[in-house]
């Protein structure tokens, strides 16, 4: 028997129009480019394209040149949409106040493969970082837990904890919030800062420079942390690892909005400031990918080479790590796992299958060291490393 399975633009076209309905993306607001909307749905430009314009003639969304596609209006529900909506229970809740970035997608994808494979609903929604809004609304609907990408915000905890406390259930991805006692799924920050410095140090022979923005999230401070016990196994004392630890401050305002261009262009001058006061050749461990990113450019405006002057090892190993030259070795995080076992977490807790009163969850995902050429030292510049 042949089974003829949904052709892949129409599964992104009701993608975009229950991303619009929900609200996540209002009237007047652009969608993702279609690179994002590719990488999200492993599909072509052919597809993306298809949907776009499909939206297009419908008059959902309108092209603006050199601007993007806008959403136009909320695309009416029909016959064909009309199936009754899955039991407040039985859906998979995502809150994100951060950077809708390919990391969240990935984690996404985990939720989604949970949730098909339990028959469960899956609702996605954004906010800026100190909003609480969306959790806030989330309750008013009656809906009995989320996974949220938690954040130290005064308003935003303090609404957290007053959900907590109404028995709602939460699990955080990527990252806890000291002042709450939330389920956590998230990568094994420590051990891969650990591997990342402990081989830039093996392969290169110089001390390790730590580069990152003014970060007080758990991920960021674990991090650190497996930089400085790889460097102090090393022989470097803690006086001379807080020489080497420099941190630039970047004004993530209105984060939820912000592109990946957008993204690079705010990590650009900080950096620049930075590297022009650090001594090469040397090495640098960089807290996350767009930080590494900013060494390129920094490097870029410097003439200072990548892989000969400069050694380094950026975190998250986003689509963009390969494709800048010399590519830059990563610690890669398995983000559609992390939002698979979130997701299996959350009904857990729905279930009530945890025992009441029990410590919060801690689940760490393994990670993997990528190397590739802007780590490893070779006889002639842009050597290539493994991958």
């Amino acid at each position: 028997m042949i089974q003829r399975t949904q052709p892949l633009y129409e599964k992104i076209k009701d993608d975009i129009r229950n991303i619009i309905r929900s609200g996540r993306i209002a009237p007047g607001e652009r969608i993702p480019s279609t690179r994002e909307l590719c990488e999200a749905h492993s599909a072509s430009l052919v597809s993306v394209r298809r949907a776009v314009k499909d939206l297009s003639e419908e008059g959902v969304l309108r092209g603006e040149n050199g601007r993007g596609v806008f959403v136009q209006k909320i695309p009416p529900v029909t016959a064909r949409d009309s199936a009754p909506p899955p039991q407040l229970d039985r859906v998979i809740i995502g809150v994100w106040n951060a950077v809708i970035d390919e990391n969240i997608v990935h984690i996404q994808e985990g939720m989604t493969r949970f949730a098909r494979e339990h028959g469960m609903g899956i609702e996605l929604y954004s906010g800026n970082p100190d909003e609480p809004l969306p959790l806030q609304q989330m309750a008013a609907r009656g809906f009995p837990g989320a996974i949220i990408f938690g954040n130290s915000h005064p308003a935003y905890v303090e609404s957290l904890q007053a959900l907590i406390r109404q028995g709602l259930h939460f699990v955080s991805v990527d990252r806890s919030i000291d002042a709450l006692p939330l389920h956590v799924v998230a990568s094994d920050h420590y051990g891969g800062a650990l591997l990342a410095t402990a081989h830039l140090l093996r392969h290169a022979g110089m001390a390790v420079h730590y580069l990152g923005v003014e970060d007080e999230s758990s991920a960021a401070s674990e991090r650190q942390a497996g930089y400085r016990d790889a460097m102090s196994r090393a022989g470097f004392s803690q006086a001379d690892i807080a020489q080497l630890i420099h941190r630039i401050n970047i004004d993530f305002a209105n984060s939820s909005t912000l592109q990946p261009d957008d993204l690079r262009r705010l990590h650009q001058q900080p950096v620049l400031q930075i590297l022009r006061h650090i001594e090469a050749p040397t090495c640098i461990f960089c807290q996350n990918d767009y930080v590494a990113q900013g060494v390129y450019d920094a490097a870029q405006e410097l003439g200072a080479i990548i892989g000969h002057d400069l050694f380094l090892v950026g975190y998250d190993d986003l689509t963009f790590a390969r494709r800048l030259h010399p590519s830059l070795s990563s610690v890669r995080q398995n983000f559609t796992m992390i939002g698979y076992r979130a997701a299996a977490l959350l009904d857990d807790l729905i279930r009530g299958d945890l025992p009441k009163n029990s410590p919060p969850v801690q689940m760490k995902i393994p990670v993997e060291l990528v190397l590739r050429e802007s780590s490893v030292k070779t006889a002639n510049t842009g050597g290539a490393g493994s991958n």
